[in-house]
């Protein structure tokens, strides 16, 4: 495992493949806003502690219901990002749970120029976020069952959570991102074992121009590899059909909509077909098979199904119709 430094940065871990030092969280300033179905909000700086901050929590009676969602965002994004407060509304509306905004804007926020630096910024807030939910779980127990969402890089991250807490039932991982990660930086990837049910959408995975030897700019936000229990490639995982044209953030956001759309859909993004064959980095798989176990997508996915699965949309709501 890679030696860490007491501001949360790793010897040879994100800056080995990123070639970025990852900024201390006192720089980062990373923040918890936790929302209950009754109105409660709570807001938590970088300077709590664990202990103080599980107790903040449980005197707002966060700890009362048989859920804890935390979701975090990935790259140029923010705990004020609008489509996680669309989420949190949905979730909030759907079932009593208790709702966990994880910022790191200021580690997130940064010139296109230094992607980088933001994946290797996720790291220090990985190990952060999952100091606090170790304690979480100490007080807790197993009684209620802990959900991570990630979008992008906040996929990685939460999977570094999940692996130091051993804390999470189930990681959804919206598009999780390839660049600063496959092939230079694989170990501080989301991983299967991470968590006992990880589902991962990928939408933005590949683009044919990548190879090209003339072409050096990124031009894709997600990864091709399997980084799951459960995989869901949607139109083989890239160029979704409607998406913008001339950036890539339209087929990236599309693994955002979908789940948000699955929420109020359920059973509309079923699948029983799944690739034939593992895609790789920029080698995806384009030929298919039906198997008898349907699996579903989204807020509703189950645990008991495995594997690559592969999923048709539309290119507008509605995504998909009927199984």
């Amino acid at each position: 495992m890679a030696k860490t430094h007491q501001n949360g940065t790793s010897t040879n871990g994100a800056q080995a493949g990123n070639m970025f030092p990852a900024m201390p969280i006192s720089e980062i300033q990373p923040e918890i806003i936790a929302y209950g179905p009754e109105g409660v909000m709570v807001t938590i700086d970088h300077q709590m502690n664990s202990k103080t901050l599980v107790q903040k929590l449980k005197e707002a009676q966060l700890f009362e219901y048989s859920r804890v969602v935390f979701i975090t965002h990935g790259f140029w994004g923010n705990s004020r990002s609008k489509w996680i407060h669309e989420l949190k509304q949905k979730f909030l509306d759907e079932s009593d749970q208790t709702f966990i905004i994880v910022g790191w804007g200021k580690g997130a926020e940064l010139p296109a120029y230094k992607y980088a630096q933001a994946a290797s910024n996720a790291e220090p807030v990985g190990r952060w976020l999952a100091n606090h939910i170790l304690e979480m779980k100490r007080k807790i127990g197993n009684k209620i069952k802990i959900w991570g969402i990630g979008e992008g890089i906040g996929a990685h991250l939460l999977g570094l959570a999940g692996r130091l807490s051993h804390a999470f039932t189930r990681i959804t991982a919206l598009d999780p991102a390839g660049p600063a990660y496959e092939l230079v930086n694989e170990d501080m990837m989301l991983k299967p074992t991470d968590c006992p049910f990880i589902d991962v959408i990928h939408t933005d995975s590949h683009n044919d121009y990548r190879s090209s030897e003339n072409y050096s700019l990124i031009n894709k936000y997600g990864t091709l590899k399997p980084c799951g229990t459960l995989d869901f490639y949607v139109n083989y995982g890239y160029d979704q059909p409607n998406a913008a044209d001339f950036t890539n953030a339209g087929s990236h956001l599309r693994a955002i909509e979908l789940f948000a759309w699955s929420i109020e859909n359920p059973g509309e993004l079923r699948t029983q077909f799944v690739l034939n064959g593992t895609p790789a980095v920029d080698k995806p798989v384009q030929k298919t098979k039906r198997v008898v176990q349907p699996a579903e997508m989204g807020y509703h996915a189950d645990s008991k199904c495995t594997g690559n699965y592969y999923m048709e949309t539309n290119g507008d709501e509605p995504w998909k119709e009927g199984f």
